[in-house]
């Protein structure tokens, strides 16, 4: 006690979370008054730290504002105001409210403080209004230090701490909203009242607020044109008040000139109402573009023009203001693709919202607060773009801490097990070290096909029992290593209907017995299975929906210690319901114990009780705020708990609970503390000598991905692992085009071409083209086209002289029809034909390959056919020259090639995938062969040789070797074209897809880049080919442009005659003396000669000689073109240096055939540096035959 007296804790925290606790004997405990947190693992932070003031922590009940200068973001679980200046939004905030300093985040009872969350916000450039528990909080001038104290408090002594803090006395208790038009103040009180209140001034301290001076709008809870069910959002402009009404999914709308002061709100009637065509929700609409998705409306803004309407399904509706009436439809809808796209997203990206929780608009810009679970925001929309899809501008916050757990959790066998709604995380041991995550996942995400989440785990040591959010149960019969499909699932239960359910949904298997909860308050049971069920939808043995006379309602938990079944009553009256023979049970047993604890003033203590847990001696049950402790079971049921835990030191300070799963083994309470300080906390019991605090308050991966934005390992598998293609990885961005090189080639020649530069996250166009890449490929989700991005690698392609292979897909959850999905992709085509008519501004390349979706598996998508047909004939009207591909298949796939064979589904060519040495080519051919498709065009568009999710036991130089011997026998064996699956890898790719690309995290280039870099400078653009094996021995001969190139390999000897070039996989170059026999001993070498294959091809012009001409423009100012002449097939080397004669870029250095060429410098050095103005020189040198030889040089004026 001394020690936390020395530390100043906040007393007051544990004086309020105790005042509903009974006193308590100081008989044996097992925890102390304020027991240690000793360790921390699924989050990030030790508990009471944010992260910084970018790592948001939101839910319901939160709000976003601008005055035009500043942003204010309501951060309501970190229970802070941050406020940011709007020209500087990558710095920090300039200050924050309610707290100290940007780390900290616990409740605070002072004047500056919020004590339970932040909630709404309002400025006019002048005043700030900011609501909070109890409390509206007024500064007269915008505050720009930390922990400001208001000026003004309007607030309601019965709910504030300290009463003496109601400057006015006014009853509140969440003032979800607050506006200000300059003379009344509106805002919304949350409580049983359900109503919005306008003060007709802002009173000044200590004066009493007249019945005169308010205006109340909503008589009540209900529905019509003056009852409202939830008020949570408020805009008002000169003419009306605006107030969305969530769980009735509506916006009911005022005239302001029609509000009187004093007159009760029942006379008070709406004058219109969006969302419905009637006040009563008679009458719905049914046009998507006037109806509001999902449960709730979330939030409505309002400015000259618009009206802004959010739902939970991740739409803000865009109403014209000037056509205001009874179910208006919307102009547009932000946040997805199209009006009536109605689909769930969980991550937010600059074009799809997730949960927008609060909307504003200052007419310039539209500003969401989106409270998604992964990556909480604040989206930015430059209003002068305003259409439907829309990109956001700028994303603040957007830092992905997932993870943390928010459910259930099991120890057994020496494993963890915790939920966290999207699947289960699998300690394989308990962790022993804090900001430890699971060391695999089991889910839909993670390969465990059926399952599709997790809200709650058991496991009796020899199965593993999980519940989702919907409702379904698993069932694993052994405990899993890996993720895998479970062995039994029950779903629908025959005369009981289905198991349904939401957060509320517990399961617990244990002496030979299952149980669980269906929780949906429609459709509340307790379900028992008296064995473990054997097989799919097993009807339970005993179905509870009553005890003591009382419904069963939206029960929370259960759990089996032996043949004693717990039940977690939460929802009517906060009781455990125990049950001491689950042999005997049937549908109308009563419990044997009911617990519902009171306080000495007789006062419930379960507040919402949670989970519950059983070891034999000790029972645990948790609530919203506390974890309840009986040494035993009591024999009264009203008989208060032996120890109530409401918060607990982090060695720093004191933090309360808001505890959900809770397991004990003797030593540690387990729990999970979830809303604030996330994740799975460890507390030891009296006589375990706690761990000290860690130095590290962030765990360090996590501190370094602040930094640099770059995902931690232990973050990319939870939020990209089993993401459609198009959802992978961090938001792809646009590239900047001014770093992609410009490069002189006609659309036919870049067609010719062989060498593809990987997919939608391979970006480092410079070194593409430095290694001769002449096509690549770019993913398109047609549910939601961002119409920028694309516009971005069309530019970036046909500037880098590449064709581009455009993917057309949606993820499994999209909403599109197979017309719709046609329609869009005829879209694309038209922007991109180069017909004259609505063209992509700048089209110099047409796009004209495309492939209609990727891996699809039949028996996962029956409707595959239909959506292909669709796309294939909207494509060829669109662009009659256009080629289309079916979706792309791995490897010989008998029953994908089987289904174009039987279904006559016609196609250009195909995409092929492969992660085989040999690509399976021969494979490949056969079945072609067998089914009679012939010899089609083959595009290989993935490919990889490190790994697949894990890194084979490669070293880089076996990666390239692997890859170019089956480059050159895959493409002499008939393939059109070839590509790795990606370029450069990123942080958050698997460990195999990493190790295959030709360029590290880092940007550095691998054995595989240059080796790749020389096949394409070999074989690019060759006529013909051949290919013959003996044995380990292969010797594949290409006709190139007037020379052949041979390519051996492998265990064995070859003739080489003098006078040939003889070039290593690498591009190291020798030439044969005289005529000799070589052992190639495994090594691969080009060997180069007269001609023997090669087909006739018409002779372009080519200079008389050698030349270094003059560059244009110069001086320059971004870029310059340096023009040069090739008389022969020479090495050619074009370097940039400054006047002191160091290096400073090299533009060139391969080889390349006789002709006019060019090549740009866009004023950067070899980093990718901008350099300075000034005099640079640049120097031609070429290496013919072996012998190196200067051409010539030019100075090149830069002026930046």
């Amino acid at each position: 006690m001394e020690m936390l007296r020395r530390r100043n804790f906040p007393w007051s925290l544990i004086i309020c979370a105790c005042l509903f606790l009974p006193s308590i004997s100081s008989g044996e405990r097992l925890f102390p008054d304020v027991p240690q947190v000793d360790m921390i693992a699924f989050g990030p932070f030790w508990p009471g730290e944010t992260g910084g003031p970018k790592v948001f922590c939101l839910h319901y009940l939160t709000n976003v504002n601008s005055d035009g200068k500043y942003l204010y973001v309501c951060d309501n679980l970190n229970n802070r105001l941050l406020i940011w200046d709007m020209e500087d939004l990558e710095g920090d905030p300039v200050a924050v409210l309610g707290q100290p300093d940007f780390h900290s985040n616990l409740p605070r009872e002072e004047r500056a403080g919020f004590r339970d969350g932040v909630f709404s916000v309002f400025s006019d450039g002048q005043r700030l209004f900011v609501g909070a528990r109890g409390k509206i909080m007024i500064y007269d001038e915008i505050p720009t230090r930390n922990f400001a104290e208001p000026d003004l408090v309007i607030g309601d002594p019965a709910v504030l701490r300290d009463p003496s803090q109601a400057d006015v006395v006014f009853p509140m208790d969440v003032p979800a909203d607050v506006w200000y038009d300059g003379r009344w103040l509106y805002f919304i009180n949350g409580g049983p009242e359900k109503s919005v209140y306008i003060l007709t001034h802002i009173p000044s301290k200590g004066e009493k607020i007249e019945v005169k001076d308010i205006v109340r709008l909503g008589d009540g809870e209900g529905c019509s044109a003056t009852r409202m069910m939830s008020p949570k959002g408020i805009a008002v402009d000169e003419e009306y008040v605006y107030v969305a009404d969530e769980f009735n999914r509506r916006v009911l709308v005022w005239r302001k000139d029609k509000l009187t002061p004093g007159v009760p709100p029942s006379q008070l009637p709406a004058d219109f109402v969006i969302g419905w065509k009637d006040f009563e929700n008679k009458v719905p609409v049914e046009d998507p573009a006037g109806r509001i998705f999902g449960n709730k409306c979330t939030d409505v803004a309002v400015d000259g023009r618009y009206i802004y309407v959010g739902d939970c399904m991740g739409r803000v509706l865009v109403f014209d203001k000037s056509k205001l009436s009874n179910g208006m439809l919307a102009s547009y809808v932000v946040g997805r693709p199209s009006l009536d796209a109605n689909f769930g997203a969980q991550i937010v990206t600059p074009n799809t919202l997730s949960y927008p929780d609060g909307v504003f608009s200052d007419g310039k810009h539209l500003f969401v607060i989106d409270i998604s679970h992964y990556n909480p925001s604040v989206l930015i929309f430059d209003l002068r773009k305003l259409k439907s899809g829309m990109a956001a501008d700028r994303i603040v916050g957007g830092i992905f801490a997932v993870g943390h757990p928010g459910y259930g959790l099991d120890i057994a066998g020496g494993k963890m097990f915790v939920a966290f709604g999207e699947g289960v995380g699998v300690f394989n041991s308990i962790p022993t070290s804090n900001y430890q995550y699971p060391d695999w996942y089991l889910g839909g995400r993670w390969g465990a096909e059926g399952v599709t989440g997790g809200v709650d785990v058991s496991c009796d040591g020899e199965h593993l029992c999980i519940i989702e959010k919907g409702g379904t149960v698993h069932i694993y019969n052994e405990i899993p290593e890996e993720p895998r499909p479970p062995d039994v699932t029950i779903k629908n239960i025959g005369p009981y209907g289905i198991i349904a359910g939401g957060a509320a949904s517990g399961i617990s298997c244990g002496g030979g017995h299952l149980a669980a909860v269906s929780s949906d308050i429609n459709h509340s049971m307790v379900l028992v299975w008296k064995e473990i069920p054997t097989h799919d939808d097993q009807v339970p043995d005993v179905v509870l929906t009553e005890a003591a006379g009382v419904q069963i309602r939206q029960p929370f938990d259960v759990f089996i210690y032996g043949d004693t079944l717990f039940v977690a009553d939460s929802e009517e009256d906060n009781r455990i319901l125990v049950y001491y023979d689950i042999p005997g049970l049937t549908n109308d047993s009563e419990p044997d114990l009911i617990l519902t604890p009171l306080n000495d003033r007789g006062e419930p203590m379960f507040r919402s009780a949670h989970y519950v847990f059983y070891d034999g001696r000790n029972l645990f049950v948790t609530d919203l705020y506390c974890v309840h402790i009986y040494h035993g079971l009591p024999s009264d049921g009203t008989s208060p708990p032996d120890e109530v835990i409401c918060c607990a030191s982090n060695g720093r300070e004191v933090i309360p609970l808001s505890p959900w799963g809770v397991r004990y083994d003797g030593n540690y309470l387990w729990l999970i503390n979830i809303w604030r300080d996330t994740g799975v906390w460890r507390i030891p019991r009296l006589g375990v000598e706690p761990l000290p605090p860690p130095e590290e308050r962030i765990k360090p991966e996590f501190a370094e991905y602040l930094e640099t934005g770059v995902v931690p390992d232990f973050l990319s598998e939870f939020i990209w692992g089993g993401m459609p293609p198009s959802e992978q990885g961090k938001a792809i961005e646009p590239v900047c085009l001014d770093s992609v090189p410009e490069v002189e080639r006609t659309y036919e020649q870049a067609l010719s071409g062989r060498f593809g530069g990987g997919g939608g996250e391979s970006r480092d166009f410079r070194s593409m083209v430095e290694a001769g890449v002449s096509w690549k490929r770019f993913g398109v989700n047609l549910t939601e086209v961002d119409w920028e991005l694309l516009d971005n690698q069309v530019m970036a392609a046909q500037k880098a002289g590449m064709v581009l292979h455009l993917v057309l897909d949606m993820p499994s959850e999209s909403p599109l029809s197979a017309e719709e999905f046609g329609r869009t992709a005829a879209l694309i085509a038209e922007r991109y034909d180069m017909d004259g008519m609505d063209d992509m501004p700048g089209l110099r390349f047409p796009v004209e390959h495309f492939e209609v979706m990727n891996e699809v598996r039949l028996e996962e998508f029956p409707d595959y056919g239909r959506y292909y047909s669709a796309a294939y004939r909207a494509l060829k009207e669109a662009n009659p020259r256009c080629k289309v591909a079916p979706s792309s298949f791995v490897g010989p796939d008998a029953r994908f090639l089987s289904f174009l064979k039987s279904e006559e589904v016609p196609f250009d060519y195909l995409s092929y995938h492969s992660y085989a040495d040999y690509l399976e080519v021969d494979e490949l051919f056969a079945l072609l062969d067998s089914l009679g498709l012939g010899r089609p065009e083959i595009w290989l568009t993935e490919s990889q040789f490190g790994g697949m999710k894990e890194k084979l036991r490669r070293t880089e130089e076996e990666v390239a070797e692997a890859m170019v011997k089956s480059y050159v026998y895959a493409l002499a064996k008939g393939m059109a074209k070839v590509s790795p699956s990606e370029w450069e890898a990123h942080p958050w790719f698997p460990e195999g897809l990493a190790w295959s690309c030709l360029l590290d995290e880092k940007g550095r280039k691998r054995p595989s880049f240059r080796a790749y870099k020389v096949l394409a400078e070999k074989l690019d653009r060759f006529q013909e080919a051949e290919v013959e094996q003996e044995g380990s021995f292969f010797r594949a001969r290409f006709a190139v442009r007037g020379r052949t190139v041979e390519v051996v390999w492998g265990e064995g000897k070859v003739q080489v005659k003098a006078g040939t070039k003889l070039t290593d996989v690498y591009g190291d170059t020798s030439y044969a003396k005289a005529d000799t026999v070589m052992d190639l001993g495994g090594r691969l070498l080009y060997l180069e000669h007269l001609p023997s294959l090669a087909v006739d091809e018409p002779e372009a012009p080519v200079p008389e000689d050698f030349a270094l001409c003059p560059n244009f423009p110069n001086p320059f100012n971004l870029s310059t073109c340096i023009r040069y002449e090739l008389p022969r097939v020479c090495r050619v080397r074009i370097a940039i240096y400054d006047l002191r004669g160091r290096t400073v870029a090299v533009l060139l250095d391969r080889e390349q055939e006789a002709g006019f060429r060019s090549s740009i410098w866009d004023g950067r050095d070899a980093s990718g540096r901008e350099v300075g103005s000034g005099v640079y020189i640049c120097r031609m040198e070429v290496e013919v035959e072996g012998r190196r030889m200067s051409v010539g040089a030019r100075k090149l004026v830069l002026v930046r």
